[in-house]
């Protein structure tokens, strides 16, 4: 799971969180003030259901971060290196002579020759 993925799931979580507890100051304050013991049963009930509910979201969340998707580095491989390549010997010379008819002249051109 990507770490942006995991950083929206506990922004989520956290916001959900505040809602259930601004919702609970909501219903805690006719407990607060004493005014009726069914306000005070109804506070405690949900309480209870919010720390339920909390401790089953943290576990998924948790699960989740837990069991997802493990990289791992691939196994290393054996790759022989490239062959070297050896450029021959080579020079330069004075090859057979040759007629020019242009010119009227024999003359050698210049050769390479590898060896």
């Amino acid at each position: 799971m990507s770490e942006e993925h995991t950083d929206n799931l506990k922004k989520a979580r956290a916001r959900l969180i505040e809602q259930r507890r601004a919702f609970v100051k909501v219903l805690a304050g006719p407990y607060e003030r004493g005014k009726t013991e069914q306000a005070r049963e109804r506070f405690f009930e949900m309480q209870i259901a919010i720390a339920d509910d909390n401790a089953s979201n943290k576990g998924h969340c948790d699960g989740v971060i837990a069991s997802g998707p493990r990289y791992y580095q691939p196994a290393p491989v054996y790759v022989a290196p490239a062959p070297v390549y050896v450029a021959p010997e080579c020079y330069w010379t004075r090859g057979a002579p040759v007629w020019d008819g242009y010119r009227g002249i024999w003359y050698r051109p210049r050769i390479q020759v590898c060896d």
